[in-house]
């Protein structure tokens, strides 16, 4: 059957059946197999150009796209071109009215540009359409990191300044206990100096926590 899948010559069943089969493996298991990883590629780029069935196709570029990250044997051996591209034809699925089978080949294509500088917008394909919905795709997405990494620091930030307040807070508490406890004690000379060298330490490291 692999064969057959490779040469684009298996019916809809067996395309069907041996994405079955891959769905059902540990997600995105390693290849250590660099022919293992060739065959699974040649597949999944024969269902995709086949086009017998857009769930198929969907399925094969949401796989390909997991393998692609996940799997370093599948990365590597991914040489993506020109040709290779426009033999897929993700055309008619970027412009899919279906969100789940655009979205995923929008992802797809997107993670080709972002690790394969050589590929440009027009190596998909040659509509204008295609090339600026996946164009509109990427750039609102790289707003919306940018935006999710700025909340993430200001996250961040608060979550500092709220364990630097703490950590104020905890030591003007041990401060005055030993303050008090110092006052109590000032007959023991030898005590007084040894508190008295602990506040001036515990002081050192406020100042040092609010100089951050």
């Amino acid at each position: 059957m692999a064969s057959a899948l490779e040469r684009g010559t298996a019916t809809d069943q067996e395309q069907q059946r041996f994405l079955a089969l891959a769905y059902q493996q540990p997600q995105y298991q390693t290849l250590e197999n660099s022919a293992l990883s060739s065959s699974l590629l040649a597949i999944l780029i024969s269902i995709i150009s086949m086009k017998t069935n857009s769930k198929l196709v969907t399925s094969a570029v949401k796989l390909m796209h997991g393998y692609l990250q996940n799997d370093p044997a599948t990365f590597k051996n991914f040489k993506p071109n020109k040709p290779l591209l426009r033999k897929m034809d993700l055309s008619n699925h970027i412009m899919s009215n279906n969100s789940d089978e655009s979205e995923s080949t929008l992802d797809l294509c997107g993670f080709i540009m972002r690790y394969h500088r050589s590929i440009d917008y027009g190596d998909f394909s040659d509509s204008p359409y295609s090339v600026q919905r996946l164009r509109r795709y990427l750039e609102f997405k790289q707003w919306a990191e940018i935006e999710e990494l700025q909340n993430i620091t200001d996250s961040f930030n608060n979550r500092f300044d709220q364990f630097k307040t703490t950590n104020h807070k905890a030591f003007q508490e041990i401060l005055v206990y030993l303050d008090r406890i110092t006052k109590e004690f000032t007959h023991q000379d030898q005590f007084k100096a040894e508190t008295q060298a602990i506040k001036a330490k515990l002081q050192s490291e406020i100042d040092a926590q609010l100089a951050i």
